[in-house]
């Protein structure tokens, strides 16, 4: 059986916002056990004192906000790099798949960018 995880990014509704992302992956769920050790060695590798609790957000990681504030940009890169990498973790091409979709939602007219994604 393969499990199917999807994370939005972007407002539907906030016109300051072009762009509606919509990414994800499908991985075999014998394949999840190891995807989540490699993540948890990513996050054993920053300075959090509860490092189990800490939630990898690209954008927040990105920006520096909150927690990561305190963190040098070179140093939060390093953390979304690896937490990409994390997925040459798994075992054989056809137990996973990544994805992802951005849609300009100045190009799709009255059609509704969530559903547009998922198509």
């Amino acid at each position: 059986m393969y499990v199917l995880y999807l994370d939005d990014a972007g407002s539907v509704t906030n016109p300051k916002e072009r762009h509606f992302v919509l990414a994800g992956i499908a991985i075999n769920e014998q394949q999840i056990h190891w995807l989540g050790q490699e993540l948890e060695r990513v996050v054993a590798t920053t300075k959090h004192h509860t490092p189990s609790s800490l939630e990898l957000h690209g954008n927040q990681i990105l920006a520096g906000r909150n927690w990561w504030r305190s963190v040098d940009k070179e140093e939060r890169c390093r953390i979304i790099r690896d937490s990409l990498l994390a997925a040459q973790s798994l075992h054989g091409n056809d137990t996973w798949c990544l994805f992802g979709v951005i849609v300009d939602k100045t190009q799709i007219g009255d059609e509704d960018p969530v559903e547009y994604a998922f198509e």
